[in-house]
């Protein structure tokens, strides 16, 4: 197949300018963000949260509020989380509430319960066994103990279980414990089995210093967070999110494409040299390429990576917004970049098309190229009648 550029092209068929076609570009831009945003909160936003997703926000919500990991907020009148920079116990009461009593079903009766929710709820999961790595299986209230929340929250393991007194360590929990008087000794006896409580001081650099408070909300607000963290995890949660985020993708992505047909299949459609209005503003249209008229159906082949790129962003929305981001980057860096080294300065979707982009103003579309040599022959008669009479021959469209 021969190079296809200018020369190659009709010469009543001007390619048009890349200037021109990036402020078309952006023009239209402007009206497909402008479509997008009647149809997003005049129509889909409002029908798909009245059919799906305020019902499944309300069960997400459910799940969080009856983990006690977030608590009503009666001044934003929306769920929140807790924060707070020098109190633990703030953290401390719902933790030990999600793992005592909302993962394993068991009704505890926690001194620090919250005292705005007197209900129990378990969680959806609290009755299926836990897999551990040596595949026995265990229920949830056998393994969220009082020795796992000691270790995996409290941070008390290792030498600690034979040596709370260890100079080396920094853990800001100990073992509670009591004193028994010995032949005038004192020697403090640990409970293991019981919850731990916060150490008055620390061993740092072999120096003794006191434990601060804020220390110790540093330390629960990340047991917090993950235990938030593994809320969002369990299945349940993460399926109702799934769909969540795949309706509110579906409802957003829907009148997007809808602005793109508007702004680039359904208005060029009914204008000439199926021009866009950023293109009709610049004076540009559309040809195919060989560079004569353009069929209809090829407005709709032009459109193909447009939707390609809106349904690959539907697919993964739900995964990660960064990933939509990166995948709509690349199509359009790519499209330019294809651009710049076509010789015709076309784009993926005028090669979906097959067409190019003229200049409208200085440009001639003809059906065929025999309409074209018709006019050729009959601009050359003008021409010649011109000569024979004297006058100057005109001139204006040998491009």
């Amino acid at each position: 197949m021969a190079t296809l550029n200018q020369q190659t092209l009709p010469r009543h068929t001007i390619l048009a300018k890349q200037s021109s076609r990036v402020g078309a570009f952006f023009v239209d831009l402007a009206f497909s963000l402008l479509y997008f945003l009647v149809l997003f909160y005049g129509c889909f936003n409002l029908v798909f949260s009245t059919c799906f997703t305020n019902e499944l926000v309300a069960e997400r919500s459910t799940y969080e509020y009856n983990s006690h990991l977030v608590y009503y907020n009666d001044v934003k009148k929306t769920l929140d989380i807790y924060k707070s920079n020098d109190d633990y116990t703030v953290f401390e009461t719902p933790v030990k509430y999600y793992y005592f009593s909302y993962l394993t079903g068991e009704n505890i009766d926690l001194p620090e319960k919250p005292a705005y929710e007197d209900s129990y709820y378990a969680s959806p999961l609290c009755n299926k066994p836990i897999v551990l790595e040596n595949g026995s299986k265990v229920l949830p209230k056998d393994y969220y103990n009082v020795a796992w929340y000691n270790e995996h929250v409290l941070l008390i393991e290792g030498d600690w279980i034979d040596d709370p007194d260890n100079a080396k360590s920094i853990c800001l929990f100990t073992y509670p414990y009591t004193i028994e008087t010995v032949d005038g000794v004192e020697t403090k006896i640990y409970d293991t089995t019981k919850l731990g409580i916060p150490r008055t001081q620390v061993y740092d650099d072999g120096a003794l210093r006191d434990v601060t408070s804020t220390e110790l909300a540093r330390q629960y607000s990340l047991k917090y967070e993950e235990a938030y963290y593994h809320l969002t995890s369990l299945s349940f949660y993460y399926d109702v999110s799934t769909k969540i985020n795949f309706y509110m993708g579906l409802s957003a992505m829907i009148p997007i494409i809808l602005a793109g047909a508007i702004t680039y299949v359904i208005i060029p459609l009914f204008m000439k040299n199926g021009a866009t209005i950023g293109k009709k503003i610049f004076k540009l249209g559309l040809a195919n390429m060989q560079g004569f008229k353009m069929k209809k159906y090829q407005l709709l082949t032009r459109f193909i990576p447009y939707f390609l790129t809106c349904l690959c962003v539907l697919l993964i929305t739900y995964q990660s917004i960064y990933i939509c981001l990166i995948i709509v980057a690349a199509m359009f860096l790519s499209s330019f970049a294809v651009s710049m080294g076509s010789p015709k300065k076309c784009a993926l979707h005028d090669y979906t098309g097959q067409t190019i982009v003229i200049d409208a103003k200085d440009s001639i579309i003809f059906e065929n190229y025999l309409t074209e040599e018709a006019y050729a022959l009959k601009e050359e008669k003008i021409d010649q009648d011109r000569l024979v009479q004297g006058e100057e021959p005109e001139l204006k469209y040998e491009k």
